[in-house]
């Protein structure tokens, strides 16, 4: 490859009499176009398989260059115009403020900047984008010229980060409850110690023997509720054996309608011919 230029030559009375040419290689040159375009495509491919999209803000024209992939972050055609104004219109109103001081911050502090914050696509849906970006400026004053970053979104990530948190405090409700089930099973054998004790120094017809009675049931059931209790925090073993299922629920129905409140009715429609069953009844009644 080369580049070929030609120039007449004038004689002092405009004529042309001859003519000049010069010849440039532009191998290299070449070479260095092949390659370039090579790293752009693999730039590309990289950024495609990743999920980035580009942008260039060009801070004296105010003019926005977001490539297809950044585009489509915002929820938006490849044809659609989209401006800066755009941009900060679609930020979510409770990130706005702390989103734009960090871009002025990065400005003013002439450093790249890195946040995250949710935007509101067209169709109204929310989603996260993590934004990195850094500025050019001129030679002669620094003045900021443009701001150049990709866009990255992480709507996935943040839906995972809030699972494990729910997660980490279901686990840490678990541990309270069984430390409190632990402490409470203590006392409760305590009480059904002495209360049978008591209903022992008794006389069949000692008309405080119901009260005691009374006391050993009210222990009975409250050790269930621990049982549960330690169940729900997984520190019981699983004791399966054969179990009515119509009766595991019924239980269970009557622990869950105080929960469920006044405003709604919990209706138990059971089989009368449902076979027994093989399973723990704590995990049952979790169920």
């Amino acid at each position: 490859p080369a580049l070929v230029s030609v120039a007449s030559i004038l004689n002092r009375q405009g004529h042309v009499v001859g003519f000049s040419q010069r010849l440039r290689d532009l191998t290299e040159v070449k070479r260095v176009e092949e390659e370039l375009g090579r790293s752009k495509e693999a730039l590309d491919l990289a950024n495609e398989a990743a999920g980035l999209g580009t942008w260039d803000h060009n801070l004296i024209t105010g003019e926005l260059h977001c490539d297809p992939r950044a585009k489509a972050l915002f929820g938006l055609a490849v044809e659609a115009p989209f401006s800066f104004r755009a941009w900060v219109a679609a930020i979510h109103p409770d990130d706005l403020l702390a989103a734009e001081e960090v871009l002025e911050r990065a400005v003013r502090e002439r450093q790249p900047f890195s946040t995250e914050y949710r935007i509101i696509w067209p169709d109204g849906s929310i989603h996260w984008l993590s934004v990195i970006g850094r500025g050019s400026y001129s030679a002669h004053g620094g003045r900021p010229v443009r701001m150049r970053g990709i866009l990255l979104d992480i709507t996935e990530r943040k839906r995972t980060e809030e699972r494990l948190q729910e997660v980490m405090r279901l686990e840490a409700i678990g541990r309270l409850a069984g430390g409190i089930a632990h402490d409470l099973n203590n006392m409760l054998v305590a009480i059904l110690g002495f209360s049978d004790m008591l209903a022992q120094s008794m006389g069949a017809g000692d008309p405080r023997l119901e009260d005691v009675r009374q006391i050993n049931d009210a222990a009975v059931r409250s050790a269930e509720l621990t049982r549960q209790l330690l169940a729900f925090a997984r520190r019981e073993l699983i004791q399966p054996r054969k179990l009515d299922l119509n009766a595991v629920a019924r239980y269970a129905g009557g622990m869950l309608r105080p929960v469920l409140g006044e405003n709604v009715s919990l209706v138990l429609q059971l089989s009368s011919d449902v076979g027994p069953i093989h399973a723990d009844p704590g995990r049952v009644e979790q169920i």
